[in-house]
């Protein structure tokens, strides 16, 4: 009897220790090696990123079913949507901090196809820029007219010689000729209308002398171009002196 009795109290010693325990589940299914990141103080306005790592733990496939963020200025996207098991993954948060200010934090949920879910975090205190100080950079025109030389040839005070050069945007932002008020084949005002990266358009200039002589000056093309808001054509030439009439 006393040898039964000492098996039942260690058998209600086992099952007091097992309900002690906590409850045992199934293995998990994503692991992630660290669920928030903090970018520090920042004063930047544009987005940022960091990206999360996680691995499938369980012995059995796990797919992503769904990634739910707490706010617009929040992306987060998986590298795909199965993981097998053992297999490790990423997923990318991009984070925008314009139009924020002061401490400020958002979540990303990453919902597994069978039910689990996990919560990210990411975090910034963002100070507030000074419009005075705050700098925008637009993209530049860049300015390239063919040709920069022009020789008109010989003809007489009072005549007009014609010439054409080809004006081409090679910069990335819209090229204005803030010199030309002529209108174009469209009626439009060529310093109203920009030319686009990469086009370009062809101008016809007039060089009209005053006196008999030699032919060394040089047109000008203004356009918005900061770099050379003023482009030199070279010209040469002969202009003789008119006939008198009779």
């Amino acid at each position: 009897m006393k040898v039964a009795g000492a098996g039942l109290f260690t058998l209600l010693c086992l099952l007091a220790a097992q309900m002690m325990l906590p409850p045992v589940s199934a293995a998990e299914g994503l692991v992630f090696e660290q669920t928030a990141h903090d970018f520090g103080r920042i004063q930047k306005i544009e987005p940022l990123v960091f990206v999360f790592s996680f691995e499938n733990v369980s012995t059995a496939p796990v797919t992503i079913a769904n990634v739910i963020t707490s706010c617009g200025c929040t992306a987060a996207k998986p590298e795909k949507t199965e993981y097998q098991p053992g297999e490790k993954g990423t997923l990318a948060a991009t984070f925008n901090p314009a139009g924020h200010a002061g401490l400020f934090e958002s979540t990303i949920t990453v919902e597994e196809g069978g039910g689990a879910s996990h919560v990210l975090t990411l975090a910034a205190e963002i100070e507030t820029l000074d419009p005075a100080t705050l700098k925008i950079s637009l993209p530049d025109p860049v300015i390239s007219v063919t040709p920069d030389k022009v020789r008109l040839g010989t003809f007489k005070v009072g005549e007009t010689a014609l010439y054409k050069v080809i004006v081409e945007n090679k910069g990335d932002g819209d090229l204005f000729l803030t010199g030309e008020d002529a209108p174009n084949e469209e009626g439009v005002r060529l310093s109203a209308r920009p030319i686009k990266k990469g086009k370009k358009i062809e101008l016809t200039l007039f060089y009209k002398p005053e006196k008999s002589g030699k032919i060394n000056e040089f047109a000008v093309i203004r356009s918005n171009d900061p770099k050379t808001p003023e482009f030199k054509i070279h010209l040469t030439g002969k202009a003789q002196k008119a006939e008198k009439k009779k």
